[in-house]
């Protein structure tokens, strides 16, 4: 034989040239040039090998090809979801962000694949104008990734992900007001990536921020709006469960309105809509009622029954009114704070919080008064004269009553009138039942409180033997004893 082996530097050489030309090669039989092709390549081929046979050399120049393809098909390809392990991703931030406010944006990711990964790495994408404020953990950033003006986190090796496991990152961005104003909205989108080599541990590309190393991912992306500002409503009753009784299960209402910490909002109003199952009992002082008691002995309305409130204002307007617009059919009660003359101000980072007291009567509102129809300035509420519509209670179906916060007003940011709104619904109950513990993680041989609460509403008569069962799960002993006795309950 004329050749045995190449020396370092011609094997280097020789490797070059063939890379080189099997991608000619495979062009030009696309063009239909292989001969031309084949005798340029054996050729070179001779030329650097010192005349080795064709077909070997030919041999060599496609397994180097195919191999350097195989390799930049592993190190630069898109970052897409699936793979092994496939991943589930899911990245939520608030639905509102208050103009020139910080945004907290959540993170998880499941391995729900039956397929062990490793190394778990995540990666977070924001928009040009939005940049990185904290977070659970500190992650690498790099500016103008992957296109210019964006910026790319990414935390390597955050832990592993074995089938039936998940992971959280939760961080807060904050977003530039002069590059997003109201109505504007800003996108982030999150990926991991997992190995099923627990030695090889998924990187990204310190310039690009662009992801490799790993045989599975997923990914999502979630976007958010940018507000004046924010109205939110709240009640306390647990799991929104509201026990039916107008003396004996009053409850409060708040309603929050905060304004964004770059300008002031004024001329502010905001109206709040009752559905017919809820009566407005403004501060809990008055019984408008010209009919007498809801039932015999029931006694007045108020004074006396009323939750203690702390931020009570009396509302300008309070009517009933039939299908208004925008909102389901209905008979509501609308409550009116603030007119367009006056209204609320609120300076840059200001708060006004409205609350008052209702309840869910025995008959729901109609439009139909008993006498005349009082007036809107406030005698229709804690006024049982119109409780002539269908039961409030239970029965085999759970009633529900929504009601509406709705807030108007004036940004001088762009000197705009704009629009927020809020809800909250509550369910109408006869009997329930709820179940707490004082703590959600037991070691052996550790107790934990539990406490078991049974309510009936102010018209649940019917209610006289009620029987609780609560099943203990194995393992764990009623009392306050660790060690199950035989014959315990739990076993």
């Amino acid at each position: 034989m004329k050749w045995a082996v190449a020396n370092d530097h011609q094997l280097s050489t020789a490797i070059r040239a063939c890379v080189m030309l099997s991608i000619g090669l495979f062009t030009d039989v696309k063009h239909g040039f292989e001969d031309t092709t084949m005798r340029g390549l054996t050729m070179v081929g001779e030329s650097i090998l010192g005349g080795a046979p064709r077909s070997l050399f030919v041999t060599v120049a496609l397994l180097v090809s195919l191999l350097v393809i195989i390799v930049v098909s592993q190190t630069i390809g898109p970052a897409i979801a699936g793979g092994s392990p496939d991943l589930t991703v899911a990245v939520e931030l608030e639905h509102e962000t208050l103009h020139g406010g910080s945004t907290p944006v959540s993170v998880g990711v499941e391995n729900n694949s039956g397929v062990d990964g490793f190394n778990l790495s995540g990666q977070a994408i924001l928009p040009p104008g939005v940049s990185y404020v904290s977070g659970d953990v500190t992650p690498v950033q790099i500016p103008d990734a992957p296109n210019p003006g964006f910026t790319t986190l990414y935390v390597e090796n955050i832990s592993d992900t074995a089938s039936g496991t998940s992971e959280s990152w939760d961080f807060v961005v904050l977003h530039d007001p002069t590059a997003y104003g109201v109505l504007d909205t800003f996108t982030i989108d999150v990926a991991f990536y997992a190995n099923t080599d627990p030695r090889q541990v998924p990187r990204f590309d310190s310039v690009t921020g662009a992801p490799s190393n790993f045989t599975g991912a997923g990914e999502a992306s979630d976007a958010t709006l940018v507000v004046a500002f924010v109205v939110e409503k709240s009640e306390p009753s647990p799991e929104a469960e509201l026990m039916r009784g107008l003396h004996d299960h009053q409850t409060v209402y708040t309603i929050t309105v905060t304004n964004n910490p770059t300008a002031q909002s004024t001329g502010i109003q905001v109206d709040d809509w009752l559905s017919a199952g809820l009566e407005f009992l403004g501060c809990g002082t008055q019984d408008n009622s010209s009919v007498g008691d809801e039932y015999p002995g029931s006694g007045p309305i108020n004074p006396g029954n009323a939750p203690p409130t702390s931020n009570c204002l009396v509302p300008d307007t309070v009517e009933t009114i039939e299908n208004p617009s925008g909102l389901p059919a209905g008979v509501y009660t609308r409550v009116v704070w603030g007119t367009a003359v006056t209204g609320i101000t609120l300076l840059p980072g200001g708060v006004a919080t409205m609350e008052y007291v209702a309840a869910i009567p025995m008959f729901e509102n109609t439009m139909v008064w008993d006498g005349e129809t009082p007036d809107t300035t406030g005698p229709q509420g804690s006024n049982i004269d119109n409780n002539n519509g269908f039961s409030t209670a239970e029965g085999s179906l759970e009633r529900s009553y929504p009601n509406y916060a709705v807030a108007v007003g004036l940004y001088s940011g762009d000197d705009t009138v704009y629009t927020q709104d809020g809800s909250y619904e509550v369910f109408a109950e006869d009997l329930a039942i709820d179940k707490t513990v004082n703590t959600r993680v037991v070691g052996v041989g550790q107790t934990s409180t539990w406490s078991i609460l049974v309510r009936s509403s102010e018209y649940g008569t019917l209610f006289d033997a009620i029987t609780l069962v609560d099943t203990v799960p194995d393992g764990n002993c009623p009392g306050t004893t660790p060690g199950c006795a035989a014959g315990s309950p739990s076993q």
